[in-house]
């Protein structure tokens, strides 16, 4: 078995060279294009794990058995954001700023929300459309905040909201919150209900640490290779993943859909005004 961690753009490069003929385990993006990552993907002889880190936001990982078995019923709209301050990250790593490196902030961050989004609908999407900009004092490449929309083909709707540019207070950062609507129940950050209920219900506020996700990637890749059994996120599901991806910063780039003529003063410099 063959654990491979480096930057994104080199993975194919130390697949194909290191990896043959075993099965890798591989850190998300698995690759900064398509092409790579189809090949990557397309490599026999190996199983390819495309997860890496703890990726679920804040304690969603006690509420996934209750999606599982239908307790919010059909997901008619999920609600994700990764929201960051890279400053000191891309100073310490500037690879990952880096115009080689290729990244957006859709595929090399907001790809763990995109990956838990496909995992909570289960659902094939069938449209992904977005708007992003390039607000924020610091260099980089793409677009530093991007909001993108998934469409599935049983009709939920999946926003997955991801930023470079937040500015956290020193006592620390706010979990990302999930936002989930059911056609029998709700999940907001850690409180859930059922229909017909008077009070909330509270998931456990345990932690779930880069380290925790590390460990239970690891388990779980074992475990499927000692039994013989498949990968519970394969090559296909990190390509299905990084191609959504892919496609909604192609679409932030582009002029988007609905444009309008608004010529209306902005409401906000009208109620300053009004109270001057």
């Amino acid at each position: 078995m063959v654990s491979i961690v480096t930057p994104d753009h080199m993975h194919r490069g130390h697949v194909e060279e290191m990896a043959s003929g075993h099965h890798v385990l591989l850190t998300k993006r698995i690759a900064n294009s398509r092409v790579d990552a189809e090949a990557i993907v397309a490599t026999r002889g190996q199983a390819v794990d495309g997860r890496s880190r703890s990726a679920f936001p804040g304690s969603f990982p006690d509420a996934a058995p209750l999606v599982a078995e239908g307790y919010f019923g059909d997901i008619i709209s999920v609600r994700l954001d990764s929201i960051w301050d890279k400053r000191d990250h891309f100073a310490h790593s500037p690879w990952y700023a880096s115009g080689e490196a290729d990244r957006s902030v859709l595929t090399g961050t907001g790809i763990h929300e995109v990956d838990l989004v496909r995992f909570i609908v289960g659902q094939q999407a069938s449209r992904v459309y977005a708007s992003g900009n390039h607000l924020g004092d610091f260099d980089f490449p793409r677009q530093k905040t991007v909001v993108a929309t998934i469409d599935f083909t049983g009709g939920c709707i999946a926003q997955v909201g991801a930023s470079y540019v937040a500015r956290w207070p020193k006592a620390g950062e706010v979990p990302d919150q999930i936002r989930l609507i059911g056609t029998k129940g709700v999940l907001i950050g850690d409180r859930y209900s059922h229909d017909g209920e008077n009070e909330w219900r509270y998931l456990p506020t345990l932690g779930n640490t880069i380290e925790d996700g590390t460990k239970g990637c690891l388990d779980a890749f074992v475990d499927a290779l000692a039994n013989e059994r498949s990968m519970a996120v394969s090559g296909e599901d990190a390509l299905a993943s990084l191609t959504l991806c892919f496609a909604a910063v192609e679409s932030a780039a582009s002029a988007p859909p609905g444009l309008i003529s608004d010529t209306t003063e902005p409401m906000r410099r009208r109620a300053c005004a009004a109270y001057a």
